[in-house]
C-alpha cells in the first residue's frame, strides 16, 4: 500500500470539495442571489467525497433527486402554507421521512434541505434548483472520483433496508420530534433546532449507528464547526469586511485541518461550520450556543429514547 499515494489523494478530495464549495459562494456574490448559498452541501461533499466510504445506504439518482424534492417542498411551505414555522418544519420533515420510507435509503442530508427553507424564511425557486444543480455537481463528481480509484465506490444495498421497520422507526422519531420542537420554535430559539442539529438528531437515533459509540466526540465536533463558522463570519465578513466567500475559505480549510487532526470526519458539522455565513449578524455570535445546547439535549433523548434495535 503506497501510504504517500493515499495521503494525496486524501488532500486532492479536501481540495476538490473546498473548490466546490467556493463556486457555491462565488455564485452567490456574482448573482446577487444568497439563496444560493446551502451549507449542508458541504456536509453531503465531507460524505460522498472526503469520506473513504460514504456513510448513507444510498446511491447516487437518491442523493440528487431527494435533496432537491426536500428543497422545492421546503420553499412551497414558506410560499404557501399560512402557518408559523413550527408547523412548516414538522411538515418539511414528516415529507423527507416519508420519503426516505418510499425509496429505501438512509440518506438523511435531505432532511436539512428542507428545513432550511423555512428558517432563513426562502421563497424563491432559485434555491431548489441551485440545489439541484450542485448535488448533481456532487453525484457526478462522486462517479468520477471512483472512476479514477481517488475514492471506495459504495454500493446501494437496498436489501438491508426493511421498510416496515423503517416506517416504526420514522412514525416514533417523527412524533417526538414534533414535541421536542415546540419550546424552540415557538420561543424563538431557532438553532436549538438548526439544520445540521436536526439530522444530527435523527442520525443518532439509529440504534445501529455507529457513531452512538462516541457521542461526546459528534458534540464535540459540532460544537467546533459552529465556533469556527462563527468566527470567521464575524471576524473576517462583519468586522473587516471581507467578501463572504473570504470567511467561507478560511473556514473550510480550519475545518478540514481539524478533520485531519481529530480523524472525526462527521459530516454535519461541515453543515454547522457554514451556517453561520448565512445568517443575519445579531444571530451569528449566539448560533454555537445554541447550536451546543440543542445538542444536548437532542443527543440525551436520541440516546435514552431509542434503545433498541430497529427489528426489535
Amino acid at each position: 500500500m503506497n501510504i504517500k499515494l493515499l495521503k494525496i489523494r486524501k488532500f486532492e478530495r479536501y481540495l476538490f470539495a473546498g473548490i466546490l464549495t467556493v463556486l457555491m459562494f462565488l455564485s452567490a456574490q456574482l448573482t446577487g442571489h444568497k439563496e444560493i448559498i446551502f451549507p449542508e452541501i458541504l456536509a453531503i461533499l465531507t460524505g460522498a467525497w472526503v469520506a473513504k466510504r460514504q456513510p448513507w445506504n444510498t446511491n447516487k439518482f437518491r442523493i440528487w433527486i431527494l435533496t432537491t424534492l426536500s428543497a422545492l417542498i421546503g420553499v412551497l411551505l414558506v410560499k404557501y402554507l399560512p402557518l408559523g414555522i413550527y408547523y412548516k418544519v414538522i411538515f418539511s420533515f414528516l415529507f423527507t421521512a416519508l420519503s426516505l420510507i418510499l425509496f429505501k435509503t438512509t440518506f438523511i442530508p435531505a432532511i436539512p434541505a428542507g428545513i432550511f427553507p423555512i428558517f432563513m424564511n426562502v421563497k424563491t425557486l432559485i434555491y431548489p434548483l441551485a440545489v439541484g444543480i450542485m448535488v448533481f455537481a456532487i453525484v457526478i463528481g462522486q462517479y468520477l472520483l471512483e472512476k479514477y480509484h481517488y475514492r471506495h465506490k459504495d454500493k446501494y444495498l437496498p436489501q438491508k433496508i426493511n421498510r416496515k421497520m423503517m416506517f416504526k422507526h420514522w412514525t416514533k422519531l417523527s412524533f417526538i420530534f414534533s414535541l421536542v420542537s415546540i419550546y424552540p420554535l415557538f420561543n424563538g430559539f431557532l438553532f436549538w433546532l438548526s439544520p445540521p442539529v436536526v439530522v444530527t438528531f435523527a442520525e443518532l437515533s439509529n440504534p445501529m449507528s455507529p457513531n452512538r459509540n462516541k457521542l461526546f466526540k459528534i458534540w464535540e465536533i459540532m460544537t467546533i464547526g459552529a465556533v469556527i463558522g462563527t468566527i470567521f463570519r464575524f471576524g473576517l465578513n462583519i468586522y473587516l469586511d471581507l467578501p463572504l466567500v473570504v470567511s467561507a475559505i478560511f473556514a473550510c480549510l480550519f475545518m478540514f485541518l481539524v478533520y485531519n487532526k481529530t480523524k472525526v470526519l462527521y459530516p454535519p458539522s461541515s453543515g454547522a461550520l457554514l451556517m453561520p455565513m448565512i445568517l443575519k449578524p445579531q444571530e451569528v455570535l449566539w448560533y454555537p450556543v445554541e447550536v451546543a445546547l440543542g445538542l444536548i439535549i437532542l443527543i440525551f433523548i436520541a440516546k435514552y429514547l431509542f434503545r433498541f434495535k430497529l427489528n426489535h
